[in-house]
């Protein structure tokens, strides 16, 4: 594979700062424990308007396809919560309270603290960004050559300018984990 330009490597470099930075503090366990309600009430109303991935995620729980892990349980009570305010169960009070209380529950777990899937998602999302540009993302085995740029480099330095901690180990245990997922076009 030919090395990238200096140019592809700075316009690589500044894709992922950017996107780093724009996630920040959601990259870490603390901030994903913050913004999980968010992303899990955000989830479930788009599913609500769908009524056919209801369905669906519902069949791919019973199914085990899918895991009824801590964020699903939480999808589930804010799915029940929606549909509570709505009414179209219990009486509006009652619905009001329950889903008041499913999502204090929603709360009450994540105060334990969040998971590191969101921002191994994002470092696997920007090494393909940067394996699709051209950039090896680690050193062979036979070590470093002069004056090449990795991948690996530049999510490490991305991290450290956001004010991350992140090191070159943890990236490559990200992407040997994620690499076994993803489906690279």
């Amino acid at each position: 594979m030919k090395q990238p330009t200096q140019s592809a490597i700075a316009e690589a470099r500044r894709r992922v700062d950017q996107r780093v930075a724009a996630l920040g503090e959601r990259l870490t366990k603390k901030g994903n424990a913050k913004s999980q309600p968010e992303t899990i009430a955000w989830a479930a109303s788009v599913m609500y308007k769908r009524p056919e991935m209801i369905a669906k995620f519902i069949d791919d729980l019973e199914t085990q396809r899918q895991k009824l892990d801590t964020f699903n349980r939480c999808l589930l009570c804010e799915l029940a919560a929606i549909a509570l305010e709505r009414g179209e169960l219990p009486p509006k009070p009652l619905c009001e309270y329950l889903a008041e209380h499913l999502r204090q529950f929603i709360k009450w777990r994540n105060q334990s603290g969040g998971s590191l899937i969101f921002r191994n998602g994002e470092i696997a999302h920007l090494l393909l960004d940067l394996e699709k540009r051209g950039i090896p993302l680690f050193p062979n085995r036979a070590g470093r050559r002069p004056g090449q740029t990795y991948g690996c480099d530049i999510v490490v330095e991305a991290f450290k300018r956001a004010g991350l901690s992140m090191s070159s180990a943890t990236v490559e245990r990200v992407c040997s984990f994620w690499s076994r997922v993803l489906v690279r076009t």
